[in-house]
């Protein structure tokens, strides 16, 4: 399926309301052989799915995307427009495929709002703690806190 946008949305999330009928019958609606694209200066590339509503495009609903930063215009089919796409992949091997096509009744775009990294944290090194009596449970007081715990386990990525 290609889906050509009025403008090109790079960094954005993007909310798009299908209307899909339950045609594209045999997938895990959790888990759909699909993968969502968008055309950059570099060409195709993946879109992070943050949600689907549609069940792997089987029942009417929403699919939220984010939309990567090369994210640009193009001309197809003397058409200009920012280009998104939802292809079928190869199933994995515990993956069930379509039967049948799914059928995409009608499609809405619309912005959600921007998208970038950030990290909230601050790296202090080297910070003198005071000094230790040697016993289990000793407290000590840091000059930046709180501290992150480790209970569930920070990850980094």
């Amino acid at each position: 399926m290609l889906l050509g946008l009025t403008a090109a949305v790079p960094h954005c999330a993007l909310g798009l309301e299908l209307d899909s009928r339950v045609d594209g019958v045999g997938v895990d609606p959790r888990q759909p052989p699909l993968v969502w694209e968008a055309w950059t200066e570099d060409g195709w590339a993946a879109c992070e799915v943050d949600r689907d509503g549609t069940g792997g495009l089987n029942r009417p609903g929403e699919v939220v995307l984010h939309i990567p930063g090369g994210h640009t215009l193009s001309r197809t089919g003397g058409q200009e427009a920012g280009w998104l796409r939802c292809r079928v992949t190869e199933p994995l091997s515990d993956q069930p495929f379509y039967t049948t096509s799914p059928t995409i009744r009608s499609a809405e775009a619309f912005t959600l709002g921007g998208t970038t990294s950030a990290i909230h944290a601050e790296t202090v090194q080297d910070e003198a703690l005071g000094e230790s009596t040697g016993l289990p449970g000793q407290r000590l007081r840091l000059a930046h806190f709180p501290v992150v715990g480790d209970t569930p386990p920070v990850l980094l990525q």
